[in-house]
């Protein structure tokens, strides 16, 4: 089998050096601007691989964002007059202050649509160099709205909040348990499909906490996170070893494996061996893009080294896989290795 090494000797990327916990170092090889392709507008992965019930319960197709895409949950342009006002100052709003100014005159008539949305899109706007300190008066709101809306919302618009709560650093501790309560029963047992880019916003949102709580996910036990990210990595196996690979694309599998490993957990080798396989197959290069294939292969690196996993795949794939990096690499240099 060709291991990961020979990927790393093949590849010109930097590379850092870790330490596990027995103390011994690995080479841990990633890109050098390794942030994973941000979520926009709700949630964290593009939708080219979802399926047609996925996209006739959105209501529509979803967006694609060129540097990395979400639910696009916003309420549409529909209903009356008072709908289309809130969703217009939602989808309007340039700054958090804007935003804070929408939910203050319109929050009354918001609903868990309409309250996702204004979560994503804080997230959105808080990268425009906002001072952190102005986010949390608007963050309190929205969170009191949502503690009464959280019980009939769907996964999507679960995951979208839980992938917003996570970029913005929102240390809720109630909101957290109970919205990822709300999405671990909705994934045993909601009437909505879950698809493979709720589980990575689910994932992406929770990664982010953790780093910015000192690895922890606020009001989430260790155990009980390891319990749910064992569930979700579950549920990823089960989409991408569908033969259609029906509710999953490159991005948000790739996303998936960027989050267990910056939270450091192993959700099982079967899992993980399947994500990786799945990302060899021809449906999800046709749609992968550089920062996909790039978090891909520094997830694997990292869970190598820091989680013991030892991915146990065919040759082909990893075959597959460097004819991949191949194309990439000749894509954005114009010749190849």
């Amino acid at each position: 089998m060709l291991g990961l090494r020979q990927h790393q000797l093949r590849c010109s990327w930097t590379s850092s050096t870790c330490r596990t916990s027995h103390g011994s170092c690995c080479r841990v090889v990633g890109p050098s601007a390794m942030s994973l392709r941000r979520a926009t507008c709700c949630g964290a992965g593009k939708r080219t691989g979802s399926t047609a019930a996925a996209q006739q319960r959105n209501g529509k197709l979803p967006k694609q964002q060129s540097s990395g895409g979400v639910h696009d949950d916003a309420p549409q342009m529909q209903g009356s007059a008072l709908t289309r006002m809130v969703t217009s100052r939602i989808s309007s709003a340039a700054s958090l202050q804007e935003m804070e100014d929408a939910v203050s005159e319109w929050g009354s008539s918001f609903d868990f649509i309409h309250t996702s949305a204004a979560f994503v899109k804080a997230g959105k706007l808080v990268q425009h160099k906002t001072a952190a300190a102005s986010r949390w008066a608007l963050l309190d709101r929205l969170a009191t709205l949502w503690d009464s809306q959280m019980p009939h919302a769907e996964p999507r618009q679960l995951s979208n909040v839980l992938w917003a709560c996570g970029k913005l650093q929102y240390a809720n501790p109630q909101l957290w348990s109970r919205t990822l309560a709300a999405f671990r029963e909705q994934l045993h047992h909601g009437q909505q499909q879950v698809v493979g880019q709720d589980v990575a916003n689910v994932l992406h949102g929770a990664a982010n906490a953790a780093l910015a709580n000192k690895g922890d996910v606020p009001g989430v036990p260790r155990a009980e996170l390891e319990a749910c990210v064992s569930e979700l990595g579950a549920s990823m196996r089960l989409l991408v070893t569908h033969p259609l690979l029906e509710g999953v694309d490159s991005q948000s599998i790739a996303n998936t494996l960027w989050a267990l490993a910056k939270l450091r957990i192993n959700p099982g080798d079967a899992a993980l061996n399947s994500m990786l396989q799945a990302m060899s197959r021809p449906a999800q290069q046709e749609g992968m893009v550089p920062q996909d294939f790039f978090n891909m292969l520094w997830a694997v690196s990292e869970l190598r080294c820091r989680c013991s996993w030892q991915p146990q795949i065919d040759q082909r794939v990893w075959q597959r896989l460097l004819a991949e990096l191949q194309l990439q690499r000749t894509a954005q240099s114009g010749a190849p290795l």
